[in-house]
């Protein structure tokens, strides 16, 4: 048997010592001998021999607070559905060892102790909705009220994708969305900016609606965290921002809710290669709500394409890569009853208007436009090649045939205004023949005469004829109120 010799504290101190390399040797990365009282590195160099007995910790393991991120990620993430804010604790942003060190296990799992300390004094509402109320101290119920009401007498005609009854489920929540409570920001807003009564506010709604938004989205985790309601925000925040003349900052404020809606797949709501067929969306999803995504995703189309006419801007969706089905009436949309609208490509084809709603007027006649658009822009190109003069006439003859077919609609359109003025009738028909101007403009801004005679003529009296009904349009629209045409005045 071996006999065991017992350590005295002070070999064990001298065993400990000789392990120890001094400052010098290990600065230098040298092997060092630990002779006292210089090591014979320092005695050939000269330099002071130091050796250092006690040591720091070292800090955590490889990879230990890169778990610990990835644990508070997820547990932020799953906070976040339920409408509460986690503050992360310092003890995840630590870079280093520090005093909390030793309340984390080996495999970088936070003890249940500690979780529940770190946690649970920071489970709150969140500070979305506190910081954005703040600012709204002084609107009172009964303004919030009719700032509600102003939105579906005066804006709604030209953003009709929230159906009244859904809407009224929802704000009455006690505990609502964050994505909801900024849509109802922006929806205050917008309705403010149109009265005479509440104009005053509506740049601070506006601040707080977008103040709330930003944040909102710094807070998501990914694509799983982008709603409609958020999409439908930004929608109304570029309204705000283009009645206000902003049209740099509305562009961006639209290109965002471009993004989002194509991030929601709303341009392929009824496509079969995403399972997004209508009939197999509605066992997972309402009528009302397949149908306020359709709108969304439309009025984003038309705002997009309305603001490119003008400003001669790209526009953000193809069109031949939209799979949704135009919107159906909106009596159907508002009763909830199921209905099916057609494609974009078949009503542009079809020979008859009459079961098109006015919004479809209004979405073929800015697809026209844009048609018109994507004209000027390739014979531009065309010209800086030299070439492309047939294709230019065919484009031209093309483009004019189905702005003649499609301006049928126009006389339903001025028959309804004495009886029964439709604010999106008469400004689809605006449109249309903004559109008849734009297209004779197109022909006269190509430095060669790439047009027929015949068809100059003809085009010139079309757009002299819609110059006339617009103004025309412009003096019965005194009926509708100016606000329920506020629009007009964006473009």
């Amino acid at each position: 048997m071996h006999s065991h010799h017992a350590i005295s504290p002070g070999e064990w101190s001298d065993r400990s010592r000789c392990k120890l390399a001094c400052e010098e040797c290990r600065k230098r990365k040298l092997r060092c001998d630990g002779q006292e009282p210089r090591c014979g590195v320092c005695a050939e160099s000269g330099a002071s021999c130091r050796f250092v007995l006690t040591r720091s910790n070292r800090g955590p393991k490889k990879g230990l607070m890169r778990a610990l991120r990835i644990q508070n990620a997820e547990l932020q993430r799953r906070l976040n559905e339920r409408h509460i804010e986690l503050e992360t604790p310092e003890i995840l942003l630590c870079s280093g060892p520090d005093e909390h060190s030793a309340t984390v296990g080996v495999d970088g799992n936070m003890s249940p102790e500690i979780m529940q300390k770190s946690f649970s004094p920071m489970l709150r509402q969140s500070p979305v909705i506190d910081q954005a109320e703040q600012k709204l101290t002084l609107l009172s119920d009964l303004a919030k009220s009719d700032l509600n009401e102003l939105f579906f007498e005066r804006v709604y005609y030209f953003a009709p994708f929230i159906q009244k009854r859904r809407f009224l489920t929802w704000k009455n929540q006690v505990d609502p969305k964050c994505s909801q409570f900024c849509l109802q920001l922006a929806m205050w807003a917008l309705a403010a900016r149109v009265s005479a009564q509440y104009q005053e506010i509506s740049s601070k709604l506006y601040e707080a609606a977008r103040d709330a938004l930003e944040k909102f989205e710094l807070r998501g985790t990914g694509f799983n965290s982008v709603t409609i309601d958020q999409a439908q925000a930004w929608l109304l925040i570029s309204f705000y921002e283009f009645l206000k003349m902003n049209y740099e900052r509305g562009w961006v404020s639209i290109g965002r809710a471009s993004r989002l809606t194509q991030i929601l797949g709303l341009h392929v709501i009824d496509t079969s290669d995403k399972m997004m067929v209508s009939e197999q969306r509605y066992f997972t999803e309402s009528i009302v709500e397949v149908e306020e995504q359709r709108r969304t995703f439309w009025v984003t189309y038309c705002l997009d394409r309305l603001i490119s006419l003008r400003k001669s801007w790209p526009t953000a969706f193809n069109e031949l890569a939209i799979g949704t089905r135009l919107p159906t009436s909106e009596t159907h949309f508002q009763e909830g009853e199921p209905s099916f609208g057609t494609f974009l490509s078949e009503a542009l084809t079809t020979d008859s208007y009459e079961s098109l709603s006015t919004f479809d007027e209004l979405i073929i006649f800015v697809t026209i436009g844009s048609r018109c658009l994507a004209h000027k822009q390739q014979s531009m190109i065309e010209l800086v090649y030299g070439s492309g003069s047939d294709d230019f006439r065919d484009r031209q003859q093309w483009l004019h045939s189905l702005l003649t077919k499609s301006t049928l609609i126009i006389p339903r359109v001025s028959e309804s205004l004495p009886t029964n003025p439709d604010p999106m009738h008469t400004f689809a028909s605006m449109v249309a023949h903004t559109i008849s101007m734009y297209f004779y403009k197109i022909q006269h801004s190509s430095p060669l005469n790439l047009v027929e005679t015949s068809l100059d003529e003809k085009l010139e009296r079309e757009a002299l004829s819609a110059a006339y009904k617009i103004v025309d349009l412009l003096q019965a629209v005194e009926e509708l109120g100016i606000f329920k045409v506020f629009i007009r005045s964006m473009f």
